[in-house]
């Protein structure tokens, strides 16, 4: 697989030619407080370089990791993330970073939600988060769930449920546990890889929907 991830360019799953391809296909990864983004962010480095990179991050009032600001980093020459602050609770808020939290350069937005975290006070937010994002980009959000449940099998859990009455894509839920650095192993590796694959095939299918987009406005434009 890491082969596959290797060879690797933007628009290489979708199994189309196209024109006017992004140098990169970049991830963007959003979330709240405490659901995992960096972890993400980390884990999905990790699975192709074997480096576990330090992002830096400041306390919260729980005493987890915050993420300070956005950045972007770099998995190899054609594949890049971006890990983001965390998204403000209310709906109007989220509407005032969208500018800067949605560029055109996103490929494949994802949404990482904690499996245990509450996420009832950010309803209202999410809703007009993915409403912004499907606007925006012109394709909907992926999202991420981190840590199964207890039995280790997303299969029927509520969080599917939940991310779909949110306006969610049923087709665009991934569940994941997210490496620590001291317990990482070849199967997480693996698990990893194979997500990451996954979220490059959704990206490719964004680019060649935003290009074919592109291409008739162009022909509309032209035939006025």
């Amino acid at each position: 697989m890491r082969r596959k991830l290797a060879t690797y360019k933007p628009g290489a799953y979708a199994r189309v030619v196209q024109e006017n391809l992004p140098k990169k296909t970049l991830l963007a990864v959003y979330g709240v407080e405490g659901g995992g983004r960096s972890s993400l962010s980390k884990s999905l480095i990790y699975s192709v370089t074997d480096e576990y990179r330090r992002i830096e991050t400041g306390p919260s009032k729980d005493g987890r990791g915050v993420t300070k600001e956005s950045s972007f980093y770099s998995i190899n020459d054609n594949i890049a993330i971006q890990d983001t602050i965390g998204l403000p609770k209310g709906p109007n808020e989220v509407s005032n970073v969208v500018d800067k939290m949605l560029t055109d350069e996103i490929c494949c937005p994802i949404i990482v939600i904690g499996r245990n975290q509450d996420i009832e006070p950010y309803k209202p937010m999410y809703r007009k988060f993915i409403t912004d994002i499907t606007e925006r980009l012109s394709f909907p959000p992926v999202f991420v769930v981190t840590c199964r449940d207890d039995k280790g099998n997303p299969d029927g859990s509520p969080m599917n449920k939940l991310i779909t009455n949110l306006g969610g894509a049923s087709d665009r839920i991934f569940f994941v546990d997210n490496i620590l650095e001291e317990t990482s192993d070849e199967l997480s590796k693996k698990d990893f890889l194979a997500l990451l694959v996954k979220l490059l095939e959704v990206a490719d299918d964004n680019i060649i929907r935003k290009s074919n987009k592109i291409y008739r406005h162009c022909l509309e434009a032209s035939s006025t």
